[in-house]
């Protein structure tokens, strides 16, 4: 019996516009995640990537604490974690400055108290209008 919990974020894929001469997106494709420690503006990003090529990032929200811990790429570097990302819908400009994004859902896989902490740490998920799944 595995005692493994996945945690499922409905959100979105940020920089599409900057990445949309790279892919083609398709719903229901998925993709994975991988921490971006050498990123200029965020040492803490997480990249969304297609045949080792970056297609964008999951949201500074999600990838960071209040304090700007690195939430997902701390889980994501644990050797028995996984994320990864389902393209959702198509691109839309929500305004607001944030550019083309991608709706998707971010799936988080790991050894259930891992990911019970990942849940308990991501201070976004405590706002309204947020879901999740488990």
């Amino acid at each position: 019996m595995s005692d493994n919990r996945i945690l499922k974020i409905s959100s979105w894929i940020r920089g599409f516009h900057v990445y949309k001469n790279c892919w083609t997106p398709t719903c229901d494709k998925i993709l994975p995640l991988q921490p971006e420690p050498g990123n200029a503006e965020d040492k803490n990003a997480v990249s969304v990537l297609k045949d080792s090529r970056v297609l964008g990032h999951i949201p500074f929200h999600l990838a960071n604490t209040k304090n700007r811990t690195g939430i997902a790429t701390h889980f994501i570097s644990k050797p028995k974690n996984q994320g990864s990302t389902e393209v959702c819908g198509e691109a839309v400009n929500r305004g607001g400055g944030l550019g083309v994004e991608m709706p998707c859902v971010y799936i988080f896989d790991g050894p259930r108290k891992h990911v019970d902490l990942l849940e308990q740490l991501l201070d976004f998920l405590q706002q309204p209008g947020n879901t999740s799944g488990g």
